[in-house]
């Protein structure tokens, strides 16, 4: 589905969607409480229901009062399921490793591109504690057997942090004390931090040793109630369209929070926005953008938000480095930016791990046809740089499904303007 945007300036306030980094950690970690728990700030979003309908098939059940997710310990009924994971990459490297503890055989199928994602920090990994795996010439279809056993798993450090995290949630679930090494150098940290705090919450303890992660034996999950708090990662696309002419503010965002994506604030401060923020809400005005160098190795999903702002740093280069992950993702984020970039009339230099963007004046933009690539972040940064320009039309509207389902209401609401052709 492909929309037309015309030029427009945002204003006004909007309330960030919940943290779905946060939630896909919260839901399991409840699920593995035992007892019944409550997650608050719920908006359903494609890849937390993915996890929460395979936490269903494993025997946990949840239902929904209002904004209020409830999830409740069931029991597992036996036998092999079939576990859809849509194209959650969080879903499917969480739940093999908490699965296989719970001696649960799975087979994991999805689409788009995560059938070919790169499983094979897992694969290699997982045979040497009880898991077998199989799959065709794809990734998926994906069939695990076995039971996870406990010991020391090494890791390379500049994977997929989501690897970390799905060990992490596992280990209180062994029957030994259990540990992750870490071969640096050790990229996207803060997504692991967020794992580590969530485990707290729920009373489980991991010990921190540089990069050694250890779960000492005889823990488990306590059930809590939590309220999860909103998404730095959405909230980076309307802080670039406020950067590129607005008065916006954004409200249910933590300043205290430990989502490495809040490094929005300062990012975006250096490319121009003038920001202010509380424990609550984020003002953005508009400014001149400027280039600058970003090192996206722990934020790589921010990256297509700081292209949309990028683009348009009148002759000034942004150089955005140790990005090489983004070619993993939902699109290859990378090519995908580039593409796009190029179509405004950007001069953009497309390295293995890292662009570098020599901005337009958006008065000379090209009213262009950009591609969505399928991939929810492109379709978000790329909507606000076409309205910050001279518009154009952006197919894949409905890919935002995956993570912010709202996002068109809120653009609408923020004075964007499309029309669904």
């Amino acid at each position: 589905m492909k929309c037309q945007i015309k030029p427009a300036r945002f204003s006004g306030s909007v309330i960030c969607p919940p943290s779905k980094a946060v939630f896909h950690r919260a839901a399991i970690c409840a699920a593995l409480s035992g007892e019944r728990c409550m997650i608050d700030n719920y908006i359903p979003c494609e890849d937390v229901s993915a996890t929460l309908e395979i936490l269903n098939m494993a025997g946990f059940s949840h239902s929904v009062e209002s904004d209020r997710l409830i999830i409740e310990p069931g029991k597992y009924r036996g036998g092999a399921i079939t576990a859809d994971c849509r194209e959650s990459g969080s879903t499917l490297r969480f739940l093999i490793p908490v699965l296989g503890a719970l001696g649960i055989p799975v087979t994991f199928i999805g689409k788009g591109r995560l059938c070919v994602r790169p499983m094979d920090i897992y694969e290699k990994l997982l045979p040497q504690h009880g898991l077998s795996f199989s799959h065709g010439t794809e990734i998926l279809p994906l069939k695990i057997e076995g039971k996870l056993t406990g010991g020391c798993f090494l890791l390379d450090g500049g994977v997929s942090s989501q690897f970390i995290s799905g060990l992490l949630m596992a280990m209180p679930l062994l029957d030994t004390a259990s540990s992750v090494q870490i071969v640096p150098p050790f990229e996207s940290t803060p997504y692991v931090s967020m794992t580590i705090d969530m485990m707290a919450k729920f009373g489980v303890d991991v010990k921190v040793d540089g990069d050694s992660f250890y779960v000492p034996s005889g823990q488990a999950y306590r059930p809590a109630d939590i309220v999860c708090e909103g998404d730095w990662s959405a909230a980076a696309f309307f802080i670039a369209a406020g950067l590129l002419g607005g008065d916006i503010k954004l409200l249910g965002l933590r300043a205290d929070t430990i989502q490495g994506d809040a490094a929005a604030l300062d990012i975006f401060a250096a490319l121009g926005a003038n920001i202010k923020a509380d424990n609550n809400c984020v003002a953005i005005y508009s400014g001149r953008p400027r280039g600058m160098t970003v090192d996206v190795a722990d934020i790589p999903d921010m990256v297509p938000a700081i292209c949309a702002a990028a683009a348009f740093a009148k002759g000034e280069t942004t150089h955005i480095i140790n990005a090489g992950r983004l070619r993993l993702k939902e699109s290859d984020r990378l090519a995908a930016c580039a593409e796009n970039l190029r179509r405004l009339g950007c001069d953009v230099v497309e390295e293995a791990a890292s662009l570098h963007i020599t901005g337009i004046d958006r008065k000379t933009a090209n009213a262009a046809g950009l591609c969505g690539y399928n991939d929810h972040r492109i379709v978000m940064a790329f909507a606000v740089a076409l309205s910050a320009a001279n518009g154009g039309t952006i197919s894949d509207m409905h890919a935002v499904e995956k993570s912010y389902p709202a996002f068109w209401e809120h653009f609408g609401t923020l004075g964007g303007i499309y029309n669904v052709i």
